[in-house]
């Protein structure tokens, strides 16, 4: 809680009325008021002897919640570190894939899947440098495109590769890579490109892809071997051939076009310009941000948009991308008090000895099962397993 200087009477159980004597006979106040005639004064201080009353017996509320605001992007400081871990396990994968550096735990490509959501308890990853701290800083202060923390995809190797030799097809269609990030799930972050611009790593993913070509032998012996059964099994009828593809979750607008008849497609058409409430819900929650804002003496200039949606979702954007700028140095802070020891290796040691991965969680049945596929396609290529 904010301290307060000694001079300051404790309020605790003040009524409306002490509030009032004080303002009528306090020194401090009788400089101010004598400017003032005293009808006037009078009537100031029933009514502020009451907001006083008030501002004390929520004291702690208030102490609270500036607290709040102070440290409230802490949170998101401490989630972009997690962005900057999965950066630099992406690129010890890119190394690992390449077959020039070996890693605990790690055996096969979908093992880096299971650290997408246990990234802080990854013990292999050097500590995030006070550099790569920078390099985060700027592109959070820089940069339009946010990178959202909670993305799924940070270690899609494969997605990621069709993505880039896509793009090298048609340049002309990806000039904006913050436009496409939001319109899939296989884009790399815009962060990891800024990353590789200021740490010279973009090479990394032109590294060939050993160990994928491994793992793709042994997955082909399974489909042959997967292949095989079912045209038995279809031959002998104990299965029916694959029939048409399935409705479920099919776009309704492709139906709707093709099928209705006009009065429904009219109506069609007129529901999906209506507002939605979580479009309502999100302009909402971005006014009374900027609101909050406003009152605490912050002076923002909205950016620049033919469209006025997007320049107050792109102001919010921009305010919460500095805020968290601002913190991520506090982050860091707490999160190197792990990492004290001058001795960086044997910290990585000790971590790596402790390390257990949880074979409880959903990222370890993914892993499992993959792991399961691999080891029958060695089986099924003839090699012993150890």
């Amino acid at each position: 809680m904010k301290r307060q200087p000694r001079d300051i009477p404790n309020y605790e159980n003040w009524s409306v009325e002490d509030f009032a004597n004080d303002l009528r006979t306090n020194e401090r106040y009788k400089a101010f008021f004598s400017n003032y005639n005293e009808q006037s004064v009078d009537e100031f201080i029933k009514s502020y002897a009451k907001d006083k009353k008030k501002l004390h017996d929520r004291k702690e509320v208030h102490y609270k919640n500036a607290e709040f605001y102070r440290t409230e992007y802490l949170g998101e400081a401490e989630s972009f570190l997690k962005i900057i871990l999965q950066k630099k396990l992406f690129n010890l994968q890119c190394l690992w894939r390449a077959n020039q550096i070996d890693l605990p735990f790690i055996e096969y490509t979908r093992d880096f899947q299971y650290f997408v959501s246990n990234i802080w308890q990854c013990p292999f990853i050097d500590p995030i440098t006070e550099t790569e701290v920078e390099i985060a800083i700027r592109f959070l202060r820089e940069e339009q495109d946010y990178t959202d923390p909670y993305f799924e995809y940070w270690q899609d190797y494969d997605g990621f590769k069709i993505w880039l030799n896509e793009r090298e097809k048609d340049e002309a269609d990806f000039k904006d890579l913050s436009e496409v990030y939001y319109s899939s799930s296989e884009v790399m972050p815009f962060f990891y490109f800024y990353y590789d611009k200021c740490m010279k790593t973009s090479y990394l993913m032109n590294l060939p892809d050993i160990r994928w070509e491994k793992e793709k032998y042994y997955l082909e012996a399974v489909r042959e071997k997967n292949a095989r059964i079912y045209e038995e099994q279809l031959a002998s009828g104990e299965v029916k051939p694959f029939g048409l593809p399935s409705i479920y979750n099919y776009d309704e607008d492709e139906f709707v076009a093709a099928c209705e008849d006009e009065v429904t497609k009219e109506l069609y058409e007129i529901d999906s310009y209506e507002i939605k409430y979580s479009i309502r819900d999100e302009l909402k929650e971005d006014i009374i941000f900027l609101l909050q804002r406003r009152k605490m003496g912050e002076v923002i200039a909205f950016e620049q948009h033919e469209d006025w949606f997007e320049s107050v979702s792109q102001t919010v954007r921009n305010v919460k991308r500095r805020k968290t700028a601002e913190m991520l140095p506090y982050a860091y802070q707490t999160y190197m008090l792990e990492f004290e020891d001058d001795d960086l290796e044997a910290v990585k040691l000790r971590r790596i000895a402790r390390f257990k991965i949880d074979e409880k969680s959903n990222a370890y049945w993914h892993l499992k099962s993959w792991r399961e596929t691999m080891d029958e396609g060695r089986a099924l290529r003839g090699e012993t397993l150890g």
